[in-house]
């Protein structure tokens, strides 16, 4: 199944310009805090990669990180379907 990367940076609250395919945005990820934007997001490929702290995937890696690797890849699959 393909999910959309832009829901679940809305369900976040993750703001990024939404003007083209790709944006780079400061890295969302709770536990890392940084000044300049690193954190690549492909809006339609739905993939991130982050240069500061090496975390990429696709939407099931981004909310496992965001929910601070405390939950397994089904409960994030679970959490991107109820999302969307």
């Amino acid at each position: 199944m393909g999910y959309d990367i832009g829901k679940v940076l809305d369900y976040y609250d993750v703001s990024t310009p939404r003007d083209s395919g790709n944006v780079i945005i400061k890295c969302p990820f709770p536990d890392h805090n940084e000044r300049n934007p690193s954190c690549s997001i492909h809006m339609t490929d739905g993939v991130f990669f982050c240069h500061a702290c090496d975390r990429s995937g696709g939407v099931i890696d981004f909310i496992i990180g965001m929910e601070e690797e405390k939950i397994s890849r089904d409960e994030a699959r679970r959490r991107a379907e109820a999302i969307l």
